[in-house]
């Protein structure tokens, strides 16, 4: 009973200085400032290192990238750069496609002291980058490609990235990659006196070399007052003014941002005066607060649908808020074990498609409000074929598949079963789930149906972590519900083609075609747009037919939003963009 008085306490006090703050309004009428509510608090601010989208929703406020997937046009656009660099290719010595891509950052660009954005924040970016001990592997991988980086050495506001291979995505990964100072996170200029070449090719396990100085480096690069205090600092609008933990932060506008001068440019804008983070675990209470006005802006998405439509059919909250359902880049999918022997002849895995009534899970789920796919890509990149028919729910169908590929039920137990070189083996099949609601509609809907079709399935509970491990690492499972993130062009390589399969690849499915392998060969390496459009299709069209996973749908996220801003919508994560609401006056 104490501790939770504490917690009440706390969170009283808390909501009670937001109310203090929005009442600081000049004119009474327009707000200064958003207050946006946050389910999780991050663990950190700094791109390199983020672990979840909770830091990712604080942090791009602060730290901006060369250039950056426009929110609305969803195309690559400049941000801290004059355009979007043209790389100019050429054949090297070994065979090795090199490009080169000239860049120049925007002259008005400054740090928070005024010192101009350059080449060199780039050069130490990636020099973090180089280091074993900065633990950021997804970042990592891009400057497999990097060759060198040259800053003009009379104009450092322009450099040269020169990149190997012909990954058709090497050029986004370097250019969304946000920038760090160098004058703030190298105080001691550690790196200044190494170059990156140097070390990017350092051995690190070299025992003679003392790399201590490298250590201590990464070691206060990675510490609280760098990811968590007054030391954080980028070349975004915002910046930290207050945190306090377990109940909020605040970002303040940057005095005489020079981003205003770019109205044009979406990330570089900074409406709010201000960016209230409000952090509440309970997703219900956080509701409770912002029916009071504590709040302006609040996903509904982990509460049950029917909260969100009561609040959209209630006549003074349709006068309070606004209702948005962005449809991020996320697609919901059952993977299925392609190595297991029952599950290898697709013909099982068609008449499991067929057995999943997704409208129906859709409705439960999201009370309506989804768009059902038919490939792993989603349907609003261009990429998307959208002449692939989805596929119906169809019990008879299913039973027919079924019995085409030999599965009978002999017995007459209502189970079906195959002789396979004179052993009988029934139709059981294990679905782990993690016991989240999406995980227990999904399976319980398929368990249903398939019994009507002669198949049993054991819904088993683990965690993700523990189904991966155990289970997904190792092949021993038949089918567990996924998903699939990112808002990049789609590369489909890591998770279909044949030589990322087994146990240590990304390939889950263990899904296997040569023509399919060709065409996502061709997807990476093509420099015909056209040609690799037409490769996106057909692969799709081989996905379709093999049916490798079951696919479901796309959800919305549920949006509320204060009428006392225009708000920015998008169906780039986390779905709204803070920095381009306008109060409404």
């Amino acid at each position: 009973m104490i501790i939770r008085s504490y917690i009440l306490s706390s969170l009283v006090l808390s909501i009670l200085w937001l109310v203090s703050c929005q009442s600081d309004n000049k004119d009474g009428n327009s707000k200064e400032q958003i207050v946006v509510h946050l389910q999780q608090e991050p663990q950190r601010i700094s791109p390199i290192l983020e672990t979840s989208g909770y830091e990712r929703m604080v942090s791009e406020h602060i730290f901006l990238s060369l250039c950056d997937y426009d929110p609305v046009s969803l195309e690559m656009v400049p941000v801290l750069t004059t355009d979007v660099p043209e790389g100019v290719s050429s054949i090297g010595d070994d065979g090795t496609t090199i490009t080169s891509y000239s860049i120049e950052i925007l002259e008005d660009a400054v740090w928070d002291n005024g010192t101009p954005i350059t080449g060199e924040d780039v050069v130490f970016t990636l020099k973090i980058l180089s280091l074993p001990y900065v633990d950021s592997p997804l970042w990592k991988r891009m400057l497999e490609s990097v060759v060198d980086i040259q800053v003009d050495k009379t104009n450092p506001k322009k450099f040269v990235v020169i990149l190997s291979g012909d990954y058709f995505l090497q050029k986004e990964g370097i250019l969304t990659a946000e920038i760090y100072p160098s004058h703030i996170y190298d105080g001691d200029n550690i790196l200044k006196d190494q170059s990156f070449i140097e070390l990017k090719g350092k051995d690190w396990e070299d025992e003679k070399e003392d790399f201590s100085i490298y250590k201590k480096f990464a070691d206060v690069f990675s510490s609280p007052k760098m990811t968590k205090e007054s030391g954080i600092q980028g070349a975004g609008p915002y910046k930290i003014e207050s945190w306090e933990t377990g109940q909020y932060i605040v970002l303040n506008k940057k005095n005489n941002w020079w981003g205003d001068q770019y109205p044009e440019r979406t990330l570089l804008r900074a409406f709010p005066k201000k960016i209230v983070y409000q952090m509440i675990k309970d997703a219900t209470v956080a509701l409770t607060q912002m029916k009071g006005g504590n709040i302006d802006l609040m996903s509904l998405t982990s509460l049950p649908v029917q909260v969100y439509t009561d609040l959209q059919n209630t006549n003074k909250d349709i006068e309070k808020y606004q209702f948005e359902t962005p449809s991020l880049f996320r697609l919901y999918y059952i993977l299925l074990n392609n190595q297991d022997k029952r599950l290898s002849d697709k013909k099982v895995r068609k008449a499991l498609a067929h057995l999943l009534d997704v409208d129906k899970i859709i409705d439960i789920q999201e009370g309506g409000m989804g768009t059902r796919i038919n490939s792993p890509i989603h349907p609003k990149r261009p990429e998307y074929n959208s002449e692939i028919a989805l596929v119906a729910y169809d019990i008879d169908e299913a039973i027919n598949l079924l019995e085409e590929a030999q599965w009978m039920d002999r017995d007459n137990d209502g189970i079906r079963e195959k002789i396979t070189n004179g052993v009988e083996e029934e139709l059981n099949l294990r679905f782990f789930i993690t016991g989240s609601k999406l995980s227990t509609t999904i399976s319980t809907v398929l368990k249903e149906n398939a019994l009507k079709a002669g198949i049993n399935i054991e819904i088993l509970t683990k965690s993700s972590k523990v189904t991966r491990s155990e289970h997904v690492s190792t092949g021993d499972f038949e089918m567990t519900a996924q998903v699939i993130t990112g808002e990049a062009k789609p590369d489909p390589f890591g998770s279909w083609h044949s030589s990322a399969s087994g146990t240590s690849g990304s390939n889950m499915s263990g899904f296997s075609n040569d023509r399919a392998d060709q065409l996502m060969e061709t997807i990476r390496t093509t420099k015909d747009e056209d040609e690799r459009s037409q490769a996106y299709r057909e692969f799709q069209e081989i996905i379709a037919e093999e049916q490798p996973v079951l696919f479901l749908y796309a959800p919305v996220e549920r949006i509320v939003v204060s009428k006392d801003f225009d708000p920015l919508i998008s169906s780039k994560r986390p779905g709204f963009f803070v920095n381009s609401f306008k109060p409404i006056r």
